[in-house]
């Protein structure tokens, strides 16, 4: 008898694991496997959280992060390290080495501007207050007399 129990029976693989294998061997590999980063955010960071702070960019490994207002950020920062570590986990691999956070504008829904406390005088009421300059309140008054103009032939269109 011999020791050889015979060829080994083929290997199957996923269809998902073959492309994500061979997508990582591309010149652009790892650029994708980068950006997926976007697609996995909510699900990592949680909805909340997704509503204030949303991945900008990715350079070598650094993601960037938009934050709507600087006490997310703060509390973000202590939050660094396990969302890091559950986007890679998500991910399958190292991905981000490191998070960046940028306090600015998320895309989240903007609350409606408080009504003004009186009403507003109609455009055709308006006036050029005297500024002290003779040109400049000829100018503004110019602007006023283009305006209403323009107001009218629009409304008669």
């Amino acid at each position: 008898m011999s020791d050889k129990a015979g060829p080994l029976p083929p290997v199957w693989y996923s269809t998902a694991a073959i492309l994500r294998d061979l997508l990582v061997r591309l010149p652009h590999g790892r650029r994708l496997q980068e950006y997926r980063v976007w697609q996995v955010w909510e699900t990592v960071v949680g909805k909340d959280v997704a509503c204030e702070a949303r991945p900008l960019r990715i350079e070598d490994g650094k993601l960037f992060v938009m934050v709507s207002h600087p006490s997310c950020v703060q509390e973000l920062q202590f939050a660094k390290a396990r969302i890091k570590a559950q986007l890679n986990q998500v991910l399958g691999r190292v991905v981000v080495k490191g998070i960046f956070f940028v306090v600015g504008h998320t895309g989240r829904a903007v609350a409606e501007p408080p009504s003004p406390s009186r009403p507003l005088p109609r455009f055709t009421e308006l006036v050029v207050p005297a500024l002290g300059n003779p040109r400049l309140e000829k100018a503004w008054a110019a602007v006023l007399s283009a305006r209403r103009r323009r107001l009218v032939k629009d409304a008669l269109a």
